[in-house]
C-alpha cells in the first residue's frame, strides 16, 4: 500500500515458506535476497510485547539502513554514524514507532537509496492532536536516546514536556540530562517530581546522581540518604552513596556500604566487584582477590574483574597468576593496549625485561597517543642497554605531551645514566617547574647530583622532597649518603634512623647507618645494624664488607676473613676469587705460620686482593 500511494521504486517479495525466530536466520535471508530489510512476525497475541498493528514484528536492516538510521554495523563503515548501537537498538525503535512513523521511516530510507539524501529518522506531524504529539517527541527522544544522540533526544523530551508536562516526560528527561546534559535542568525536573511525590524514593536517588555528576558530592550523599531511609531494600542507593563517599576519601564508609548489599544478596556481582575495587585500589591486596575471585567464579570473562584482579596479584608478587589474568582478559579484548601495557608492567616487575617490552610495544601499536606506553617502553628499552632507542620514545612522549612533568622525569633519569648531567639537569629541572609537588623528581635528581660529587645540592634538593612528604623513607635515606659525603656523619645517622623507622625492613638503610657508625669509630654498634642489615639481605655484598671492616677493628680476625669470603661469593666471579684465595692459603701452610697471625696475615691479602679484584671488575 505504502509502496503504491508514494510511488516508491521498491520490489516487495513476500516468501512464505520460509519464517526465521532468530535474527541470525534473518541475515541470512538478508544475504541470500540481498534485501535491504527483511520483515517477520506473528500475531500480536503471541506475547505482551508485540505492538506493531496486530502483528509482531521484527526487522532486520541492511548495513546501510543501520548505519544511517544511527546504528553500528559488524564492518568498518564511514564515519556517518554514532558508535556502540546495534541492530537491536534500532530493531526496537522501529517496532515502536507505529504503522504512519513507520511508514515515513520507510520512505526516508528508499529517498536515502534512491537520492543519496540522509533520511529523516522519524516523522511527527504537525496537525497531530496535543497529547500525541507529546507522546510520540517522548518516543523519539527514547529512540534517540537508544542511539546516543542525546542532544536530539534531550530536546525532544524537552517538548513533550512543553506539550503535556506529565510524570514520565519529566522523569525521561532527568535520566537523560543526569548522565548527558544539563546537571542542573535534571536537578529542577527531579525537584519538580519530589514536590508532587515526595516519598517516592527513586527521585531521590535520581537527584542524588544527578548532583553527584555536577560534583556536589555532600549534597548526593544527603539525597541519597533520604532515598535509604525511605526505602532500605534499593541496593542501588548504597551502591551510589559508596562511590561518593569513595571519591570524597572515606574508604571506610563506601565499604560498608558494598558489604551491606552483599549481605543483602549474597549473588551481587556488581558489589563484589566495586568492593574488590576498592580494596585493590586502597592495598588491601588479599581481600581485593577473594571478591574478585567470586566474581570471575560466576562470571570468567568479566574485564574488569580480570584487570583489577590482575593488578593485586601483581602487586602481591603473584607474578604467575597476574600473567594468567591478563592473558585471559587480552583473549576476550585482543586490540585493548592498556592490557598490554599491564602485562608488561607485570612482566617488568617479574624480572622480564623483553617480554615486557613486547608488550610494551603492543600497547603502542595499539594506541600511539598514549604517551605512558612510549615512557614505559622507554625504561624497558633502556634496562636492555638500548639507550638511544629509549631517548627516542622519551622525544615521542614530550611531543605527545610537552607539559607532562612525567615525560621530562623519564628522559632527565636516562640523560643520568647516559653522564649527560647538563641535559639531565635541564629536564629535572623542567619537571620540577611543571609540578613542583612531586617528591619522585627531587629525589631522582639528589641522586644524581650525589653521583656527580655534589653533595651540598644533593642535600638541599633531598630536603625539599622532604618537605613534600615526610613519610618516605627515600629521601631520609639519601640525604644521609649526601651527608656522609659532606663529612657529618652523625647527622647522617639521624636521617638513617628515620629512614629506618619508616621503613624497618630496608636492608639497604641498615648498612649506610653501620657504615657511618664505623667511621665515627663506633663499632660495636656499626657491627649490631650490619648484622640486621644482613638477615634483611644475606646476599648484600657491600653489608659483608662492612661487617668486615667492623670485625677487624674489634680484633674479630676470623669473623672478618669470613665476610670478606662471604662478600667475594656473592659476585658471579666468585670462582675466580676462590682459586686465589686457595692459592693464597696453601702458600701460608708451607711456611708454617701459626693461626693466628696466619688469620691476620691472611685477612690482610684478603682484603688487598679484593681491592685488586674490585678494579679487575671495573674492567671486564
Amino acid at each position: 500500500m505504502v509502496k503504491n500511494r508514494e510511488k516508491l521504486p521498491v520490489k516487495i517479495c513476500y516468501i512464505d515458506s520460509l519464517s526465521p525466530n532468530q535474527s541470525e536466520q534473518a541475515d541470512r535471508l538478508r544475504d541470500l535476497y540481498h534485501a535491504d530489510l527483511i520483515i517477520w512476525g506473528k500475531l500480536r497475541n503471541a506475547g505482551p510485547e508485540c505492538s506493531a498493528d496486530g502483528l509482531c514484528l521484527n526487522f532486520q536492516p541492511s548495513d546501510t539502513l543501520i548505519r544511517y538510521a544511527g546504528g553500528e554495523v559488524r564492518k568498518k563503515v564511514d564515519n556517518d554514524y554514532r558508535p556502540n548501537i546495534s541492530a537491536a537498538d534500532l530493531e526496537s525503535g522501529l517496532i515502536s514507532m507505529g504503522a504512519e512513523s513507520f511508514d515515513a521511516w520507510l520512505i526516508s530510507m528508499v529517498n536515502m537509496k534512491i537520492g543519496q539524501r540522509k533520511p529523516e529518522f522519524y516523522r511527527i506531524a504537525e496537525d497531530w492532536p496535543v497529547e500525541r504529539k507529546a507522546e510520540e517527541y517522548n518516543r523519539r527522544g527514547a529512540l534517540y536516546e537508544s542511539v546516543n544522540n542525546f542532544d536530539k533526544a534531550i530536546a525532544d523530551y524537552s517538548e513533550a514536556i512543553y506539550l503535556n508536562p506529565c510524570r514520565k516526560y519529566f522523569e525521561d528527561r532527568a535520566s537523560a540530562c543526569t548522565f548527558w546534559g544539563d546537571k542542573s535542568t535534571a536537578i529542577v525536573d527531579y525537584d519538580i517530581l519530589l514536590y508532587n511525590f515526595p516519598k517516592y524514593a527513586f527521585y531521590y536517588l535520581g537527584r542524588g546522581m544527578a548532583k553527584f555528576e555536577k560534583g556536589d558530592i555532600k549534597d548526593a550523599i544527603n539525597d541519597f540518604n533520604q532515598a535509604i531511609n525511605l526505602d532500605s531494600n534499593m541496593t542501588l542507593s548504597f551502591k551510589r552513596r559508596a562511590v561518593a563517599y569513595d571519591t570524597l576519601g572515606d574508604y571506610a564508609s563506601a565499604y560498608s556500604d558494598y558489604t551491606f548489599c552483599i549481605k543483602k544478596d549474597a549473588n551481587d556481582l556488581d558489589a563484589y566487584l566495586a568492593r574488590g575495587t576498592l580494596d585493590s585500589r586502597n592495598g588491601n591486596h588479599q581481600a581485593a582477590i577473594a571478591d574478585l575471585s567470586i566474581v570471575l567464579a560466576k562470571e570468567p570473562d568479566n574485564l574488569s574483574a580480570l584487570i583489577r584482579r590482575g593488578l593485586s596479584y601483581s602487586f602481591s608478587g603473584i607474578y604467575e597468576k597476574a600473567l594468567k589474568d591478563y592473558d585471559d582478559a587480552i583473549r576476550s579484548s585482543p586490540d585493548n593496549a592498556n592490557l598490554y601495557f599491564l602485562r608488561g608492567l607485570c612482566h617488568k616487575r617479574f624480572g622480564k625485561i623483553n617480554k615486557s617490552l613486547k608488550d610494551f610495544n603492543l600497547a603502542v601499536k595499539y594506541d600511539s597517543l598514549d604517551i605512558d606506553n612510549f615512557l614505559y617502553r622507554g625504561d624497558a628499552l633502556s634496562q636492555l642497554g638500548h639507550l638511544q632507542k629509549a631517548n627516542a620514545d622519551y622525544d615521542k612522549a614530550i611531543q605527545l605531551q610537552p607539559n607532562n612533568p612525567d615525560t621530562y622525569w623519564f628522559r632527565a633519569n636516562l640523560k643520568s645514566k647516559l653522564k649527560q648531567f647538563e641535559n639531565a639537569l635541564s629536564d629535572f629541572d623542567r619537571a620540577i617547574a611543571l609540578d613542583s609537588l612531586n617528591a619522585n623528581y627531587y629525589i631522582d635528581k639528589g641522586v644524581m647530583l650525589s653521583d656527580m660529587g655534589q653533595h651540598a645540592e644533593a642535600y638541599s634538593v633531598y630536603t625539599r622532597a622532604i618537605l613534600i612528604d615526610s613519610t618516605n623513607s627515600i629521601p631520609y635515606g639519601n640525604r644521609g649518603i649526601a651527608l656522609s659525603g659532606l663529612g657529618n656523619d652523625d647527622a647522617a645517622i639521624n636521617d638513617y634512623l628515620t629512614a629506618i623507622r619508616l621503613s624497618a625492613n630496608n636492608a639497604l638503610y641498615y648498612n649506610n647507618l653501620g657504615n657511618s657508625y664505623s667511621r665515627l669509630g663506633r663499632y660495636a654498634e656499626a657491627l649490631e645494624v650490619l648484622n640486621q642489615s644482613l638477615r634483611l639481605d644475606p646476599t648484600f655484598t657491600k653489608a659483608y664488607n662492612n661487617r668486615a671492616t667492623a670485625n677487624w677493628a674489634l680484633g674479630k680476625y676470623l669473623a672478618s676473613l669470613r665476610d670478606r669470603v662471604l662478600a667475594i661469593h656473592s659476585s658471579k666471579y666468585s670462582y675466580l676469587f676462590y682459586l686465589y684465595v686457595i692459592g693464597l692459603f696453601l702458600v701460608f701452610k708451607r711456611r708454617k705460620i701459626s693461626r693466628l697471625p696466619l688469620i691476620q696475615t691472611l685477612s690482610h691479602h684478603l682484603s688487598r686482593a679484593y681491592l685488586r679484584f674490585r678494579i679487575f671488575l671495573r674492567h671486564l
